[in-house]
């Protein structure tokens, strides 16, 4: 997307206040100290709010210092407190190891592997988990 649709988008999500069921929710992360812009996790709820899949993105300059882990593990600890939901769930590609380890360091298990296609290319993703009881 154009930086001006990027404002656009950002701006229409500052606006939300909550999480919907079945729609996606971005939320930025920012570094600390800086404040400056460092990635984005998006956040699904089911339709019946017991289940949210989660997708992270970290910019590359600071990935390798834990920021992934660390909102991983606060996005489940926050769902898992103030929302009904009871399993997290993300599927992260074969060939995105960084992703994969950030899930398997948050408390995630591995649960399935599965092949789809996306941006026309059939892709193999891990799916990983964590329960409310589990977390």
């Amino acid at each position: 997307m154009t930086r001006w649709e990027a404002s656009d988008f950002l701006r229409s999500q500052a606006a939300q206040t909550s999480l919907a069921p079945d729609t996606w929710r971005q939320l930025a992360i920012a570094d600390v100290k800086s404040d400056l812009l460092i990635g984005d996790i998006g956040v699904w709820l089911s339709p019946d709010c017991v289940q949210a899949e989660f997708g992270l993105s970290i910019t590359p300059v600071v990935q390798g210092n834990g920021y992934g882990a660390e909102c991983v593990r606060g996005l489940i600890e926050l769902l898992f407190s103030a929302t009904a939901v009871a399993e997290v769930v993300a599927n992260a590609d074969v060939r995105n190891l960084a992703c994969l380890a950030v899930l398997a360091h948050s408390g995630m298990r591995h649960m399935d592997t599965r092949q789809a296609e996306y941006k026309g290319e059939i892709c193999t993703g891990h799916l990983f988990s964590v329960r409310k009881a589990e977390g």
